[in-house]
């Protein structure tokens, strides 16, 4: 589905974006740099506004198809099935595309613009957004993140069917103890080796759009890396699609990293370094209008970035087709009956058996007369998604998530799949965390409000003692275990790995009833991101001695939130 490009088309949209930028003001120019681009209806420019995540679905912007986890996905090493998850993100991008409406309707929606794909190399653990990334292959990462772009863009040769975004350039992922923008500690050598070999590769294959990571390299920010943005990325690498800033990166440098004195030189520094689209940054529009009336910015630097965004725009059909909101064609899309079943071959390509004691697949499905489901996660639908799919922290619009028609958890997969006269029973067995008001306060520093912080949740014996019995009543269990949304994302780093709130203890007691009763134990463990399971699963220090008995369990599973489809 590469898209093969209409060279005329590009140079034609190139001129007439140039020949409006031309003719407007330079307050005309600064607001088209916003996140929000307001109309300019004397010239015929329509309002945008730029953004939409899609890292495994358009689930953050309201009802979607919410494929598996990024991470998940990459363990299919499939680049075919990579680019048709591509096609129905950007597809379902289409349909909905400027779908906005009040709080609390599920069809939030904001613009053509798609912040994915994450091909940051997941190096540590900690990090909270390696579940947004293919892993920590270079190589993979690259060829997979060619595929979904390619799929997500479309190809029409004279129109993009959506815009991809590669993020986070460059190296965000390794930051100094996995902390979420800190300073990463990179020599050229790394990024050269490890950290820009995917973005040099979507880059050289027309990806429309970059996102600059939060974090300092050599003590300066992305933001204003002149060697990473000017000599590597436009020199060397000869890219002319746009830049975009993470959320208030320019902001950032003046409030929170303090090394721009105000934001006039924080805009001016930031337009010289090649950025085109401020992410959320209020005090760019001020800033960037007093740096060129003192002198500080060639305005000249500004006609280039407005320019390559009105190009955009132009590739992205918003002038002669604005391609409105369609209800029936939003219907006819969203959550359609391919698009399922695209989802749910992903869904089996990326679940991972990490061992199987003869157990699996149940050769003879007759001798189950009950199976007990037990776990935290074997019956919650939202975050079986995982992030950016519509109920975490900074998606307050979607507090029910995805409508729960469309999701099939492991019970439900459970119950679909057993013979008739098979009993299914659950218990939830453990709390995995609670939720307690953020010491720092309500508000972030912007005046965002801070979502709650999660701390691991106590034991509660009577969920603990249901699942047990149940365990025990059964001829197999399947406990699922793992994360939440609210441990992992975007300012969710780290500092254990280790399963919690009752999880632990949750499986240490169903593996003693494995061992007495002799009955299999199927672990699966749904989570985004790597985690250190208890001596009763992994053996002691690891090492399973006895693997006929594997201290009591019979297989495991590894489920990076495997979306809708996963059950």
């Amino acid at each position: 589905m590469k898209r093969t490009k209409n060279p005329a088309k590009e140079a034609e949209y190139r001129k007439r974006a140039t020949d409006l930028v031309a003719q407007m003001t330079l307050h005309e120019k600064v607001s088209q740099m916003l996140s929000w681009a307001p109309a300019i209806e004397r010239l015929g420019i329509p309002a945008y506004n730029w953004w939409s995540e899609g890292i495994h679905g358009i689930g953050r912007a309201g009802t979607a198809t919410v494929f598996p986890q990024a991470i998940g996905m990459a363990a299919a090493f499939d680049e075919d099935m990579m680019e048709q998850v591509g096609n129905a993100v950007g597809v379902e991008a289409r349909g909905k595309y400027n779908m906005c409406r009040a709080h609390g309707d599920r069809d939030i929606f904001k613009g053509l613009t798609v912040w994915a794909p994450n091909i940051n190399i997941f190096r540590d653990p900690r990090w909270g957004r390696g579940h947004e990334t293919y892993g920590e292959d270079p190589f993979l990462t690259g060829r997979l993140g060619v595929r979904f772009v390619e799929g997500m863009q479309g190809d029409d040769p004279d129109y993009l069917q959506a815009a991809a975004c590669a993020k986070h350039f460059a190296g965000y992922s390794y930051t100094q103890g996995g902390r979420d923008a800190s300073e990463a500690d990179l020599t050229h050598r790394a990024l050269e080796s490890w950290y820009l070999p995917p973005f040099e590769r979507v880059a050289k294959e027309g990806c429309a759009t970059f996102m600059l990571g939060y974090e300092s390299i050599d003590g300066t920010p992305v933001t204003f890396n002149n060697w990473l943005l000017n000599r590597k990325l436009r020199g060397e690498w000869q890219y002319g699609g746009t830049l975009v800033t993470d959320w208030d990166n320019v902001g950032r440098a003046v409030w929170e990293q303090h090394i721009k004195p105000n934001y006039t030189v924080a805009a001016a520094d930031a337009v010289k370094a090649g950025n085109d689209l401020i992410m959320t940054t209020p005090g760019f529009y001020e800033g960037a209008i007093a740096a060129v009336s003192e002198g500080l910015l060639d305005e000249r630097l500004l006609d280039d970035a407005v320019a390559r965004l009105l190009t955009l725009k132009f590739q992205l059909g918003l002038f002669e087709d604005p391609r409105l909101p369609d209800r029936a064609r939003i219907d006819a899309v969203i959550g359609s009956a391919d698009h399922a079943r695209r989802n749910l071959e992903m869904a089996r390509e990326s679940i991972v058996l990490l061992r199987n004691n003869a157990v699996l697949p149940f050769a003879d499905a007759g001798e189950l007369h009950r199976i007990a489901v037990v776990g935290p996660l074997a019956d919650d639908a939202q975050n079986q998604l995982g992030d950016w799919a519509g109920n975490s922290g900074q998606v307050p619009w979607m507090p029910e998530g995805q409508p729960r028609e469309m999701i099939c958890t492991v019970l439900d997969g459970v119950r679909e799949l057993a013979p008739a006269d098979c009993e299914i029973t659950y218990a939830r067995g453990a709390n995995v965390v609670d939720l307690v008001p953020d010491p720092e306060g309500e508000l972030y520093p912007d005046g965002q409000p801070r979502p709650k912080m999660a701390v691991a949740a106590k034991i509660d014996q009577r969920l603990l003692d249901e699942a047990v019995e149940q365990a025990r009543a059964a001829d197999a269990v399947i406990a699922v275990v793992g994360d939440v949304v609210q441990l992992v994302g975007e300012t969710c780093s780290t500092a254990t790995l280790e399963l919690q709130g009752g999880q632990n203890r949750l499986l240490e007691e169903l593996a003693n009833v494995a061992r007495e009763t002799h009955k299999p134990l199927i672990v699966v463990l749904v989570s985004s991101k790597p985690q250190v399971l208890p001596a009763c699963v992994i053996g002691e220090n690891g090492v399973i001695v006895d693997e006929s008995a594997a201290d009591g369990l019979g297989a495991l599973l590894w489920a990076a939130n495997p979306g809708m489809q996963g059950g």
